[in-house]
């Protein structure tokens, strides 16, 4: 089922689960942003009026190299009756995402705003760093690929990482990483592509005749 978070941020989430988060980064050279992605993106997760549905804003933060990301995401008719009720039923995210190369790949890095729309993070801990890869297909549809829980299982031990995985409310799950940046990027250098395999999409672009990003007496960003 889609959920949102990041990117997001927040973003989409798969299988009630919130995305894999890293307390490190991992290096590299920054990189430029797809200039396809700033705009307005929507994933319907079903059929019907009980369809789930995620949006995503992407828009790029003046004079820098990042993009904020607003993600909301509502189950139809559904209504916060209670705190515990937020992360299932509706509700939104905010993070900030850059780009960073690493042997001619292209991994963004989103930062959630504990501060912007619902922080699942658990008690004792602060967000982490959310690192995704990106493809648009020749439709236009968008797909972002976080990192794989199986893959991190399997040979990041071998590699001084653990994956660590603590409930949250929903009946989902916070993963984190435990991992330096060597670690991290080591592991990234030796599988490659195959460590991004949680995919999130498609998200569907809204025309900008359609939702322009502009409000009235206010310059487009």
């Amino acid at each position: 089922m889609i959920r949102a978070a990041v990117l997001a941020l927040a973003f989409a989430l798969a299988a009630c689960q919130a995305p894999i988060e890293s307390p490190v980064t991992i290096g590299g050279e920054a990189a430029a942003f797809d200039p396809r992605l700033p705009g307005l993106w929507y994933a319907v997760d079903g059929t019907g009026p009980e369809a789930f549905r995620t949006s995503v804003l992407i828009a790029p933060r003046a004079g820098t190299d990042r993009l904020d990301v607003l993600t909301g995401y509502a189950e139809p008719g559904s209504e916060p009756v209670a705190t515990e009720d937020a992360w299932r039923r509706f509700g939104a995210f905010g993070a900030t995402v850059r780009a960073t190369r690493l042997l001619d790949r292209v991994v963004y890095v989103a930062e959630r705003d504990p501060d912007v729309g619902h922080d699942y993070t658990t008690s004792r801990r602060k967000p982490g760093l959310i690192l995704f890869t990106v493809a648009i297909d020749e439709r236009g549809n968008l797909y972002l690929s976080g990192l794989s829980g199986d893959r991190i299982k399997k040979y990041g031990a071998g590699y001084g990482i653990h994956l660590i995985e603590e409930s949250i409310e929903g009946d989902d799950t916070y993963r984190l990483l435990d991992a330096t940046e060597s670690e991290l990027r080591t592991l990234l250098v030796a599988l490659g592509p195959a460590l991004f395999s949680e995919v999130w999409g498609p998200l569907h672009r809204v025309a900008d005749d359609e939702a322009p990003l502009e409000v009235k007496g206010q310059s487009a960003p």
